[in-house]
């Protein structure tokens, strides 16, 4: 039985998403069409208080971006590069269900 959810992750990159390098740890560079967002969230500084902060993602069909683990590479077209900290699936049942990946920036370009 199909999914109310099936197509969705490609509906909403193809809307929302932008072409994105990436490279697999110890992989070949290759693009794929993601969402790429440099979003606010508050994290707890040294004395407890909350701390706003910037937090880069790349979110996208866990198909295409499973492979990209602790270590690889994102260079989403800004001028910067980040690194894959941690990945959080979607949870949806759908087999093009989405991926989120949690990144640093490990370097710009002047």
């Amino acid at each position: 039985m199909p999914s109310v959810f099936a197509g969705m992750t490609g509906i909403l990159d193809a809307v929302l998403g932008d072409a994105v390098t990436v490279q697999p740890k110890g992989g070949a560079e290759r693009t794929e069409r993601a969402v790429f967002r440099e979003g606010p969230v508050l994290v707890l500084g040294q004395n407890g208080q909350e701390v706003p902060t910037v937090l880069p993602t790349l979110s996208g069909d866990r198909r295409a971006l499973a492979d990209l683990v602790r270590g690889s590479r994102v260079a989403p077209g800004n001028g910067k590069t980040y690194r894959v900290l941690s990945s959080l699936p979607s949870g949806s049942p759908a087999e093009d269900s989405r991926l989120t990946l949690e990144l640093e920036m490990i370097g710009a370009s002047s």
